[in-house]
């Protein structure tokens, strides 16, 4: 079986060089409310929504500059089968027993990110944690002489656990703007 055989290459396009980067902004989503989503009739790693259980909202977690840093890897488990590790670590800016509380939370589920790119195209929007959701890694939280002392929070895939493919685009099939406009919906 030919699973890897690459169907097309990659060139370096002068006009709208990669813009490296994130929005400081992660909305993440219960994966336990997250009933499916809707792939692009053309190239289906492409979402086009969505689909939360009703009631069921995205939560934004906002940041500030280069606060959010995501990143993905590659990892060859031992039966020889190339799977993905997705990860995000993001800082909170607040102290108060009400952001203690969500840290609480975010230590007990398992979520769907969903991060902006510093592009503002169709390649924007990328969804982390389709598949086997992220965790809360463990670690310090908060090192009060460190980073003027904010939270910090790792959420990746569960260990020994993987996600079958990279994060996945989202984009609406219109435009950035209205793309945007979804995701901040959510």
């Amino acid at each position: 079986m030919a699973c890897g055989d690459i169907t097309a290459g990659v060139s370096y396009n002068c006009d709208t060089p990669l813009q490296g980067g994130a929005d400081a902004t992660l909305y993440l989503i219960n994966s336990s409310q997250l009933d499916g989503f809707v792939q692009d009739g053309t190239d289906p790693n492409i979402l086009t929504a969505l689909t939360l259980s009703t009631g069921a909202l995205a939560y934004a977690f906002q940041g500030f500059k280069r606060s959010l840093a995501p990143t993905w890897e590659a990892v060859n488990t031992d039966a020889g089968q190339t799977v993905y590790r997705h990860a995000v670590q993001f800082f909170l800016f607040d102290i108060s027993q009400a952001t203690k509380n969500v840290i609480e939370d975010l230590a007990l589920g398992g979520y769907v990110g969903i991060i902006q790119n510093n592009t503002r195209d169709e390649n924007a929007f990328e969804v982390l944690g389709l598949g086997a959701g992220l965790e809360m890694q463990p670690g310090a939280l908060r090192a009060v002489n460190d980073n003027n002392g904010v939270y910090t929070i790792n959420l990746a895939t569960p260990e020994n656990e993987f996600e079958g493919k990279l994060p996945r685009t989202l984009y609406d099939g219109t435009s950035f703007a209205s793309t945007k406009t979804y995701v901040e919906g959510l």
